[in-house]
């Protein structure tokens, strides 16, 4: 059996505690990124790893940035990585993600 890192020391939890679990742990739905939507769009795909297969989602403008609602759920996501929203090849928003879901 595998296990990973589902949570480890942050800004505001510097207890050095590594909590460890299986792969669905690492699901992330919901995305919460801080930075900015330079096209409106109500939809993209959205990559949170450069390597990684783009996810579509719902996009939703915020005041810091945008909220996304992932179709599938996306792993290893971290926060201060950055989510990249494009439709078709053209980037049309980035943001620091901030919170997972």
């Amino acid at each position: 059996m595998s296990f990973f890192v589902s949570s480890g020391p942050t800004k505001t939890n510097f207890s050095g505690t590594v909590t460890v679990g299986p792969r669905d742990a690492l699901a992330v739905r919901a995305v919460e990124a801080h930075g900015r939507l330079h096209v409106p769009v109500d939809r993209a795909d959205v990559k949170v790893r450069y390597r990684s297969d783009p996810i579509p989602a719902s996009v939703v403008a915020t005041q810091e940035g945008f909220r996304l609602e992932l179709d599938e759920p996306a792993f290893g996501v971290a926060l201060g990585q950055f989510a990249v929203l494009y439709a078709d090849d053209a980037v049309v928003g980035a943001g620091a993600i901030a919170d997972v879901a």
